[in-house]
């Protein structure tokens, strides 16, 4: 090595830390006067101050190994927000072996639509299986229709289509992976003939589900009523079913009292005062009072608020008119139990995160606390974290329009090699 090269780099490795403006001045003239007696044979038509810039900069990273700190706070915020992915993934070539990850993330996505044909909304699922491999993090796997791990199995949850000469359903089914004679592919293409029943995956864990119902009773030659309803459900109570009945509230579902007991469900449910869903056939016309009360929790759904999945009762006690039957949606003043969300702990705060990404409206980490799965509108941009958030992305994917998370499920330990092995054989790989 050239003995001035080695006196500059003995010079940087010591680090900005000693002197109140990062370099000496004395320091930074002779890495100038270096450069320049270096470029002169092959002197470009770039401005000169632009060229000592790069060269400065590149050594820097280079020779200093925390590169990150160096940088204005302010300065890594916009660097980060601007950086966006140019294709649907977005690998980063920076070695990730100083970032040990432990962690496989499998997450499900809904996107809502709108049929072109009858002006009514289907919606679609895709999963993708993130781990790291070969000392980087990558997508192993990806396909249609949510893939949810299930005690020592995975199931498959699908739209699934009946029709009649006039009008079809669209409803969610669950099917055991490892079967083949039942396993079936996402339904993608929108529906052609008006719906009567259709369903939307609001969450998904390892066990529960949130499911929105939409009812349409054309059983009369008025212009068709409309019921929507949300319900948890076990992954037992979608798999093998025939079409809906028109009484919604009389089919299998979880209801508030059974996942906390009565001790905590009931005096919340005496508070928050909901009413049961009408149902059709019932009488289109109430009031509040008149309403049946929700002693239980018969309705509710699960919700994602900023980094964390909330329960919310539905009450149905305001109805918009005799032909709309909707709900509205009031807190539960409890978590949600392990049992429903096995890991939802967000490590990094919020304000930490929307430092870096000002554009984030939800996060997810890992339960090995090494990586941080930021969510905007329209992208998911993945982190590093040890004991902070670390502006050096790992990987991150688009977002469709109206796309959101509905299912977060993570695989430590000896599970992430199983898991990486299942999803490439029963994720579609488009």
């Amino acid at each position: 090595m050239d003995p001035i090269d080695k006196e500059l780099k003995e010079g940087l490795t010591n680090g900005p830390f000693g002197h109140q403006d990062g370099f000496s001045d004395s320091l930074r003239k002779r890495i100038e006067r270096r450069i320049e007696e270096k470029v002169k044979p092959r002197r470009s038509r770039m401005p000169w101050f632009a060229g000592t810039c790069v060269v400065l900069a590149a050594a820097a990273c280079l020779l200093v190994g925390d590169w990150q700190s160096l940088l204005p706070h302010q300065a890594m915020n916009t660097a980060a927000e601007t950086a966006q992915p140019i294709a649907d993934i977005q690998y980063y070539a920076d070695d990730q072996q100083a970032v040990p990850l432990q962690s496989a993330l499998l997450i499900g996505l809904r996107t809502d639509q709108q049929s072109p044909q009858i002006g009514e909304q289907f919606s679609t699922y895709r999963t993708l299986l993130i781990a790291p491999e070969q000392n980087r993090l990558q997508t192993i796997a990806e396909g249609s229709g949510i893939l949810m791990p299930y005690k020592m199995s995975f199931w498959k949850i699908v739209n699934e289509r009946r029709e009649s000469a006039h009008e079809e359903t669209r409803t969610l089914s669950a099917y055991l992976t490892s079967n083949s004679k039942t396993a079936t592919r996402q339904l993608v293409a929108p529906p052609v003939k008006p719906l009567t029943q259709s369903e939307k995956l609001l969450f998904a864990g390892n066990r529960y589900m949130a499911v929105e119902q939409t009812l349409n009773d054309r059983s009369t030659k008025e212009a068709a009523s409309k019921y929507e309803y949300v319900w948890v459900k076990e992954l037992g109570q979608i798999t093998g079913r025939d079409k809906l009945t028109m009484a919604p509230l009389r089919e299998p579902h979880v209801t508030l009292r059974s996942i906390y007991g009565a001790d905590t469900a009931d005096p919340a449910m005496r508070k928050l005062q909901p009413a049961l869903p009408v149902q059709p056939g019932e009488p289109a016309s109430r009031t509040a009072a008149a309403a049946a009360a929700d002693t239980a929790g018969e309705s509710w759904t699960i919700t994602r608020k900023q980094g964390q999945w909330v329960p919310q009762v539905a009450d149905y006690s305001a109805q918009p008119s005799s032909k709309e039957h909707r709900y509205e949606l009031k807190d539960f003043p409890a978590s949600l139990p392990e049992s429903v969300v096995s890991h939802d702990r967000l490590v990094a705060g919020w304000q930490e995160i929307k430092r870096l990404r000002p554009s984030a409206n939800d996060a997810f980490s890992s339960p090995t606390e090494d990586m941080v799965a930021v969510v905007s509108e329209r992208d998911v941009v993945i982190y590093p974290y040890q004991n902070r958030l670390i502006a050096s992305p790992l990987l991150s994917f688009n977002l469709g329009r109206n796309e959101s998370v509905v299912m977060v499920q993570w695989a430590v330990g000896d599970y992430v090699e199983q898991w990486k092995q299942q999803a490439k054989m029963y994720l579609d790989n488009e």
